[in-house]
């Protein structure tokens, strides 16, 4: 089983041109691509630094992802 681990989800993104595929991104500094049809995660990248958003490009080749700061004393 795959899935973000630490603290918040944040960010989703459905992919423009595969309805199968999104992108998520969260706190635990990782993004990840899944395959909804699969049931499966595609892709995993750590990036060192919490996220909060994520799109894709018109053309689906591209993802553009939001780098935030962890939120001090949020939801607990």
């Amino acid at each position: 089983m795959q899935s973000h681990w630490d603290d918040q989800l944040w960010g989703l993104a459905a992919h423009t041109q595969d309805p199968n595929v999104f992108t998520t991104v969260g706190d635990d500094e990782t993004v990840r691509v899944w395959d909804a049809g699969k049931r499966e995660m595609r892709f995993r990248m750590i990036t060192g630094s919490a996220m909060r958003t994520a799109a894709y490009s018109a053309d689906g080749k591209r993802v553009a992802i939001g780098i935030g700061s962890p939120v001090v004393g949020g939801g607990d």
